[in-house]
C-alpha cells in the first residue's frame, strides 16, 4: 500500500491500515474509535503518540490485548488506548468530550470503516 498522504491526524495510509487491522477483531464490541490529544487538536509532531478513546463494550482483557498488539506493531509512534466508559477522571473525560474526533466507526455490514471527517463527536 502506498502512502499517498496523511489525514487530519497525521496518519498515513499504511498507518491507518495497521490501526484498522489491529482493531478489526474487536469491531463488534466497539461503536467508535476516536482520536484525542495533540493529533485531534492538530498540534502533533510526526512522532507524537496516538491517543484513542474506545466507545463501546470493551473489556479490560480486550484493552490489554490491544495494548500488546499496538506495542508489537510497526507503527512509528506509540498508541495509548482508553475505554471511554471507564474514565473516572472528570478533566480527562471533559478533554475527550471537547476534542475527540472519530477515526473509525463500526458498520454492521463492513466492520470498521475509516471516518474522514474533522468534527467533534459531541457537537
Amino acid at each position: 500500500m502506498s502512502d499517498t498522504g496523511t489525514d487530519c491526524f497525521g496518519l498515513s495510509d499504511s498507518n491507518r491500515a495497521i490501526i484498522q487491522g489491529i482493531l478489526a477483531p474487536f469491531s463488534a464490541r466497539l461503536e467508535v474509535v476516536a482520536v484525542f490529544g495533540s493529533r485531534a487538536q492538530g498540534q502533533y509532531r510526526p512522532n507524537s503518540d496516538l491517543d484513542l478513546a474506545l466507545y463501546g463494550n470493551i473489556t479490560e482483557t480486550d484493552c490489554d490485548r490491544l495494548w500488546t498488539l499496538f506495542q508489537d506493531s510497526p507503527l512509528p509512534f506509540s498508541v495509548d488506548i482508553i475505554p471511554y466508559n471507564r474514565i473516572n477522571h472528570p478533566p480527562l473525560r471533559h478533554h475527550i468530550d471537547l476534542v475527540a474526533r472519530p477515526l473509525l466507526r463500526h458498520n454492521p455490514d463492513q466492520g470498521f470503516i475509516y471516518v474522514n471527517e474533522n468534527k467533534s463527536l459531541k457537537h
